[in-house]
């Protein structure tokens, strides 16, 4: 039998006190990442507009305006928290499978049972949810003011988000 728990990056800076006991126990640590932070700015302000994160049915796309200084801003913090949760999975001496999101969108079932090899335990049916992906339009369907969020991302440094499809590569990180 297996279990585990959802533990997010902001509760791990909050609750630090958890890494020795991760460590003590040997825990496997699945991190689930986003690998294109301007999907993930944009699916949170789309989602936070219309005040729906999640649907059973598909929803009309709808373009938002976006203030270009907080966009970037959340962008920037989503970035350093990658980086932060990356170097942690580095230096601690547990075993680590980081999964993105965009092959979880490509593949889901393949990614599962990597996820269940990974965590010794035999792949069971997987469930499927009812959910579907909100935001299925490109950046520039969903954003009103995308000409000036575009320029700004590029000056940013963040112009590979900007084409960067909804799909990526599996990545396995055993340490120690």
């Amino acid at each position: 039998v297996a279990s585990g728990f959802k533990l997010m990056d902001g509760h791990l800076k909050s609750h630090l006190e958890l890494l020795p006991f991760f460590v003590a126990r040997r825990y496997r640590v699945v991190l689930l990442i986003r690998l294109n932070s301007l999907q993930q700015a944009l699916s949170k302000h789309v989602a936070e507009h219309r005040g729906q994160y999640h649907s059973g049915t598909e929803l009309e796309p709808k373009a938002i305006a976006l203030n270009p200084q907080t966009f970037i801003a959340y962008i920037e913090q989503l970035e350093r928290r990658k980086r932060r949760l990356k170097r942690l999975m580095r230096v601690l001496p547990i075993q680590c499978l980081t999964v993105t999101y965009e092959n979880m969108v490509e593949d889901a079932n393949s990614v599962l049972d990597d996820v269940a090899q990974f965590l010794s335990i035999s792949p069971a049916r997987h469930e499927t949810s009812t959910f579907m992906r909100i935001n299925k339009s490109e950046p520039a369907e969903l954003i009103a003011n995308y000409g000036e969020i575009a320029e700004l991302v590029e000056s940013a440094g963040y112009s590979h988000f900007l084409n960067m499809p909804e799909r990526g590569n599996l990545v396995g990180c055993a340490f120690r």
